[in-house]
């Protein structure tokens, strides 16, 4: 981003918002606060990306604002092989399933069921 200052960062969630010349929402600045929020200016399907302008002038495609030599590789700028968002694998599980319980887990556990059915009896 750029600003009166010269360049900023963007960080926390608004870092995942990615570039397009046709974009599902607009970057507002607060000045009050000093803050950022994203508009949307149509609507979004569920699992659909949110999409911004990185540029004030417009798309880099559209616009001819890409840096020189470059290309847009947006959605709209590229339809036949649009950007996708990389999956990651699921983490492994925080407790092995080949895990054997101990007595102390039986006891533990033991106890835990007998309290929660006396508070659902006295309930």
């Amino acid at each position: 981003m750029a600003g009166t200052q010269g360049p900023r960062m963007m960080f926390g969630p608004g870092r995942l918002v990615n570039h397009d010349c046709n974009p599902n929402s607009q970057l507002r600045h607060i000045p009050k606060t000093h803050s950022y929020q994203f508009i949307t200016i149509c609507p979004i399907a569920l699992g659909e990306s949110i999409t911004v302008q990185y540029t004030a002038q417009g798309g880099f495609g559209s616009s001819g604002t890409a840096p020189e030599g470059t290309k847009c590789l947006c959605a709209t700028c590229n339809p036949t092989n649009p950007p996708t968002l990389k999956r990651r694998s699921p983490p492994p599980p925080l407790v092995s399933a080949k895990l054997k319980p101990t007595r102390r887990m039986k006891k533990r556990l033991k106890r835990l069921v007998d309290t929660l059915s006396e508070l659902l009896a006295d309930g």
